[in-house]
């Protein structure tokens, strides 16, 4: 942390402030903020990255009006505030992301020579603006993949479905079972390196044909078993099943929700596999 030494300064002893006396009062700010966000991303974003912190919410196509929301992005160890934006574009034109700097228009200081003096405007806001353009024109196009989200990396929704799927691989009245249909696989996006993930399962769970019929999903991650639940539904009855557990994850690791039943015509549907990294 970088802080002012004022042990020389007395009432007697003043202190000239120099320009790498600021320098180290700004730095000393940065230095702080820059550290946590770098905790909270993945390292291959520290650099070449942009980062949407919060806000940052497009609406609208191409061609056509656009709108972008409010919010700050973190770029090469910096980080910026955007501006709301409304604009139309038109063909070929897309949405693009552009790192400006904006005189602030007021409080002009001063500054002294050996002798003489004049005003300056020297506060700046450096900020980034999403406008209308052609690809390529501004810092990063919008579709371009170096344009990540914070928010997405946290909760991630891999899999939600509304149709049926039906369970055509059983075993009768098998406790454990061989056989197995895939249901979700998926690689939710790590906002750091190594974390732990919260997972969460729901499903609708029916049995058509005869009651007593086990349904059982398995969380598998690598195709190796972390978690498994199983709900039994009354005849032509309906139940959820449902679990949340926490496991260790890596950006490279692959999650699996697999579903077995003991009998035939055991269908699933409005199934959803959500996880959020903790950190």
């Amino acid at each position: 942390m970088k802080k002012l030494d004022w042990t020389a300064v007395t009432a007697s002893n003043g202190l000239v402030f120099e320009e790498q006396t600021f320098e180290h009062i700004n730095n000393g700010h940065k230095d702080s903020y820059i550290a946590f966000v770098k905790a909270n991303i993945p390292s291959a974003w520290h650099t070449g990255k942009l980062v949407i912190l919060y806000g940052c919410v497009a609406t609208g196509t191409n061609p056509g009006i656009r709108t972008l929301t409010e919010g700050a992005v973190y770029y090469n160890g910096e980080i910026y505030q955007v501006s709301s934006a409304s604009f139309t574009t038109v063909n070929p034109q897309i949405g693009v992301w552009t790192l400006v700097d904006v005189d602030s228009g007021t409080d002009e200081s001063t500054i002294k020579t050996a002798t003489s003096s004049f005003l300056e405007h020297v506060l700046v806001n450096s900020k980034f603006v999403f406008a209308a353009g052609n690809s390529g024109t501004g810092t990063f196009d919008e579709n371009s993949s170096n344009v990540v989200s914070y928010i997405s990396g946290i909760y991630d929704t891999i899999s939600m479905a509304s149709g049926i799927f039906s369970v055509t691989t059983y075993e009768t009245g098998a406790t454990t079972y061989s056989t197995i249909q895939t249901l979700i696989t998926d690689t939710p996006s790590a906002t750091k390196s190594n974390s732990n993930l919260l997972v969460c399962f729901s499903g609708e769970v029916t049995s058509a044909t005869s009651s007593g019929v086990t349904t059982r999903v398995r969380l598998k991650k690598n195709g190796t078993e972390v978690f498994t639940q199983a709900c039994t539904p009354e005849l032509s009855g309906q139940s959820v099943i449902s679990f949340s557990t926490i496991i260790s994850y890596t950006a490279s690791d692959v999650l699996t929700i697999t579903v077995e039943a003991s009998a035939s015509n055991s269908n699933i549907k409005n199934y959803q596999l959500i996880s959020k990294s903790l950190f």
